[in-house]
């Protein structure tokens, strides 16, 4: 009964100690607790006799009860219970030696005189030799209570510690390397557990490698028995990834010391080692920045004594060397000593000057101009000085200097132009306006200012064409050019008709296209007002229309007096006959003059439209690169050059374009041959038109035969491409692509140019060889109605022929047939 109650209370203890443990199995194992558990595990037994005689008691027993164990058998128990309780406690042994049952009390035992109450008794009967014994074990409860707390105080103490130290600890069993306490740094470093860590290895979650190199550490530990650390240890982390750890790794002994446990601890160095890392590069870079920094450094005392300066500096003043710069003052390099003070007396106000622009002299005496940022600091010996930079700044002022007069000579230009201009942000909204678009839209520039370009276009738009749609449409086409570049009319004049607040109402014509600057993208909008020579062309048209009705009459009396001379046709046929040839001789002559006058006054407005638009854009580009121009920009004033000898290149072309009608239709075109590569002659056509349209539309070349030797008039040939591919271009609005095919055919060469544009009327084909003949449908694309006059003239030197098929708004195709063998003409 008593063994079964011993191991009752066994039972009790384990299941507190696993319950109160948690994660550190190893608790109990430590120096204090180990006392406390060896007394919670020692009752306090004793053997007495049936007259109470103790015949043995344990050590345990004796330190309780106060006996010397020499002396144990000449005590009694029966006295440490008192006279009464002895009498009873007789008859309970008696009871017990005939029933074999006891149930376990509390008496209260006098030790050394002394009361020691809740003493718990348990009594096993049993014989030798025909002897009666008993075997009394005693238990303090509160004894047991009070160690079973200080035993859990103990393990939360240690619990707190462990968990609470900024690096990890863990402790592996000696002989297979398993984990017995893993606390929370472990976990947080390692991204396991404690319940997923403990019993397990190395191998279990590191890889193999590393895994295998911390078991050669333990068992190095191990073996030797000394402290290891190990100043670097890389891991992998699951949470954190690669990580570097300063271990070190302890073994603990046994009694008998032989190691039984490895007790580790890691500190987390990663962040440490980055920083020194950083710390390496920072001051490698700042000794690299010192040294090849373009901008001057210094250090200089307050009395003027320079301490310190880079390389830039030194040759920013001309000095051969540093050491020789070292050896001047602050006060040598200023030409006026109250700059000087002047910069002094910032910086003790502020703490630091900051873009102060001043003047110093160099080693010859020459003088430049620095932007200045420097402060007032201490030393490493908390001695103040002053430390900066100096930016060499001559170029710069020089600049600005220059960009004050073209500004002004800009200023000048810009409103002395005859056509009106308005500069937009990239919002759209306006920034600049001369005098001339304030006359054409009827608004000062202080009341368009920073306004939407769509919403004054819309002010100005008269009456009865006003309504919402009008509005949306202009300001999305607008707002979709500023967001994308893409824009219908981009570098082509429309007309629209505006109504001014005073009723007034004109025609004018507008331009629009973007100008790059330094980190800056403006748009110029030009503005031509054309009300009178619209009123011109109307003019014009009314003189045209009056000399059809004279010719009308004419005819008429032609006719009448023709009737009158076929009365006498008998009589007069050789009158009738000069008559009738003076009739077809005027009537010729009287078609000559009305045709005459209209190519004259098509001619006249179509050049005169033509050659404005390369005019403006090379006067514009020319105020823009005075006005925004950076010198160091070489790039953007490439592209502005390129968009002055494209316009001048235009402007030639269009002159040639005429001159070659004008020998056409004196019949003075003459004919060179000589061997030419057609198909060279036909990429080199493609790239012009491709630079002339700004690289707008894809123009495929296919060939079909060998060309490189043909005997032909190259230029003509030149004229006939070039000019056939600029209308497929132009009257290709939406950048369809386009196909020049060249083919070999048993008479010759057979060009065809394929483009899916706006394609020809078809009551308008039969006139499209006509100069200056423009189709309706052309709107406002480039051009003035010569190209396919020219391509006809030249094609019939060429002793070649011409046809065209078209449909409209689905393409043209031109196809030249050229014989090989052309005679000189």
């Amino acid at each position: 009964m008593a063994e079964n109650l011993k191991h009752k209370h066994g039972l009790s203890h384990k299941q507190s100690i696993r319950k109160a443990s948690g994660r550190h199995r190893l608790i109990h194992e430590s120096i204090p607790e180990k006392n406390i558990q060896h007394s919670l595990n020692s009752n306090y037994s004793l053997i007495i006799s049936i007259d109470g005689d103790i015949l043995f008691a344990n050590d345990g027993t004796l330190e309780k009860l106060g006996f010397d164990g020499k002396k144990s058998n000449v005590h009694n128990y029966y006295s440490l219970i008192g006279n009464e309780d002895a009498k009873n406690f007789k008859k309970v042994l008696k009871k017990l030696i005939k029933t074999g049952n006891y149930e376990s009390e509390v008496l209260n035992l006098s030790v050394n005189n002394k009361s020691n109450s809740k003493i718990t008794q348990v009594i096993d009967f049993f014989e030798i030799k025909d002897e009666q014994y008993f075997r009394i074990t005693l238990e303090n409860k509160e004894e047991r209570l009070k160690l079973e707390l200080e035993l859990n105080k103990t393990k939360r103490f240690l619990e707190g510690i462990i968990n609470n130290l900024p690096v990890t600890v863990f402790v592996k069993d000696a002989k297979q390397g398993r984990f017995l306490i893993w606390n929370e740094k472990c976990e947080t470093l390692f991204g396991l557990k404690s319940e997923d860590a403990l019993g397990k290895t190395d191998f279990d979650f590191f890889p193999k490698e590393q895994a295998e190199f911390f078991r050669k550490k333990d068992i190095e530990v191990l073996e030797s028995g000394k402290v290891i650390e190990i100043p670097e240890e890389p891991i992998d982390s699951p949470l954190l990834g690669r990580r570097y750890l300063h271990t070190i790794k302890v073994p603990i002994y046994d009694d008998n010391n032989i190691p039984v446990f490895l007790l580790g601890f890691s500190e987390d160095i990663t962040d440490r080692l980055a920083a020194e890392e950083a710390r390496k590069i920072s001051a490698a870079l700042y000794t690299s920045l010192f040294e090849r920094l373009p901008i001057g450094l210094y250090r200089s005392k307050k009395d003027g004594t320079i301490l310190e300066a880079n390389p830039a500096l030194v040759k920013m003043l001309g000095y051969p060397s540093r050491e020789k710069f070292l050896e001047q003052n602050t006060k040598d390099i200023y030409p006026d000593e109250k700059i000087r003070i002047d910069s002094i007396g910032k910086i003790k106000k502020k703490g630091q000057v900051y873009d102060f622009v001043v003047p110093l002299k160099k080693m010859d005496g020459n003088i430049i101009w620095v932007r200045d940022k420097t402060q007032l600091i201490e030393d490493e010996i908390n001695e103040e000085c002053y430390e900066g930079f100096l930016e060499d700044f001559t170029a710069r002022k020089q600049a600005e200097e220059a960009l004050i007069e073209s500004e002004s000579k800009f200023r000048s230009m810009f409103e002395q132009s005859l056509d009106g201009l308005l500069l937009m942000n990239d919002k759209g909204k306006v920034i600049e306006c001369n005098v001339a678009a304030e006359k054409i839209l009827g608004y000062p520039f202080e009341l368009i200012n920073d306004k939407p370009v769509y919403d004054i276009l819309f002010d100005v738009t008269p009456q009865e064409l006003k309504n919402p749609d009008l509005y949306e449409n202009l300001k999305n086409s607008f707002i979709s050019y500023f967001e994308t570049g893409i824009y219908p009319w981009e570098k082509k004049w429309v007309e629209r008709n505006i109504e001014l607040n005073d009723g007034t109402k004109r025609a004018i014509t507008s331009l629009i296209f973007p100008i790059k600057t330094n980190n800056r993208l403006i748009f110029c909008k030009i503005l031509d007002d054309i009300t009178e020579r619209k009123k011109a062309e109307e003019e014009v048209n009314n003189l045209n229309r009056s000399l059809e009705n004279k010719i009308m009459e004419r005819t008429a009396m032609l006719r009448k007096s023709l009737l009158e001379l076929n009365e006498e046709i008998e009589l007069r046929k050789k009158a009738e006959k000069k008559l009738t040839d003076a009739k077809e001789k005027i009537t010729e002559a009287f078609k000559k003059e009305r045709e005459l006058s209209e190519l004259k006054s098509r001619f006249i407005s179509m050049i005169s439209h033509e050659y404005r638009t390369p005019l403006t854009i090379i006067m514009t580009s020319t105020f823009l690169l005075e006005k925004y121009y950076n010198v160091q920009d070489s790039e953007k004033f490439g592209e502005k050059i390129d968009m002055i000898q494209s316009s001048v290149q235009n402007m030639a072309q269009m002159l040639e374009n005429v001159l070659l009608v004008g020998k056409g239709e004196k019949g003075s075109v003459r004919t060179r041959l000589k061997n030419c590569n057609v198909e060279n002659l036909c990429e080199q056509v493609i790239e012009e038109v491709q630079i002339i349209n700004k690289y707008g539309h894809n123009i495929e070349l296919l060939i079909n035969g060998d060309f490189k030797n043909v005997k032909t008039d190259e230029m003509m040939l030149h004229s006939i491409l070039i000019n056939l591919l600029i209308n497929s271009v132009n009257y290709s609005p939406g950048n369809e692509d386009i196909r020049l095919d060249l083919k070999e055919i048993k008479s010759g060469i057979e060009i065809k140019i394929i483009d899916q544009g706006i394609g020809i009327p078809p009551t308008e084909k039969p006139f499209i060889f006509d100069s200056f003949f423009r189709g309706t449908n052309t709107g406002i694309s480039p051009g003035f109605g010569v190209g396919l006059t020219i391509v006809r003239t030249c094609v019939e030197e060429l002793k070649g022929e011409i046809s065209v098929t078209s449909e409209l708004y689905k393409g043209t195709t031109v196809t030249v047939n050229l014989p090989y063998i052309v005679d000189y003409v």
